[in-house]
């Protein structure tokens, strides 16, 4: 069991800073201190460092001879890049979703429409801000190609870095739960295109409102 522990260990606490980075408790420029990290996480520095190299390799954190990790700073014009390839990931999901039509998937899409609408309804931002990343997991696993899931979950990780949680103001996760119920109506009536066409539109509208919301906050 102790063994089993110990190589597993690594990972786990690649996962906990990983959403210490995704959330913003770590933000971007911020520096990997491996000892202050094992501390937080009440492990040694072995497993830290091997967590930290594996999330440079993700583009997550950048590492520097004598100087350490820190974690990555997207600028705007790589933003503009990975949404553009996100956009183009989800549309495709959405598309084969709509061909697929999964009965399964449309009553999950249903239910966290439903949930998504009363997260809305009580002005739970971060509630709606899961259920938004279930609803395009949900869309991407109907999709029926893993390939395309890894690839969307790995640009969005590094998108993480860039915006500042638009879907906090209310206006914004309006919008979203529009386009949401759109993208949604097309997949579950089999309108292939439309929904290729709805989901791209929906991501460039998320960069739209990340830029809006990070030339407020200046």
């Amino acid at each position: 069991m102790t063994d089993t522990v110990a190589v597993g260990r690594p990972a786990i606490v690649r996962h906990q800073l990983e959403r210490l980075i995704t959330s913003g408790e770590l933000a971007p420029g911020d520096r990997m201190a491996e000892v202050q990290l094992a501390e937080r996480l009440g492990v040694s520095r072995g497993p830290v460092r091997e967590a930290i190299t594996a999330l440079a390799r993700d583009g997550l954190v950048v590492q520097y001879p004598n100087r350490g990790a820190f974690v990555r700073t997207v600028s705007e014009d790589d933003a503009r890049h990975l949404y553009e390839v996100r956009s183009a990931l989800f549309g495709l999901a959405c598309q084969l979703a709509a061909t697929r039509r999964q009965a399964t998937a449309e009553i999950e899409l249903r239910d966290l429409l439903a949930s998504m609408r009363a997260a809305f309804e009580r002005d739970d931002s971060e509630a709606y801000y899961e259920l938004n990343r279930a609803f395009h997991r949900a869309l991407l696993t109907a999709s029926g190609n893993p390939r395309l899931l890894r690839q969307y979950e790995a640009i969005s990780r590094e998108i993480s870095l860039f915006r500042a949680r638009a879907l906090t103001v209310s206006e914004n996760v309006a919008s979203s739960l529009e386009e949401h119920e759109a993208i949604a109506a097309a997949v579950i009536d089999g309108d292939a295109e439309a929904a290729r066409r709805r989901a791209a539109d929906h991501i460039v509208g998320g960069l739209r409102r990340h830029l809006r919301e990070s030339t407020v906050g200046r």
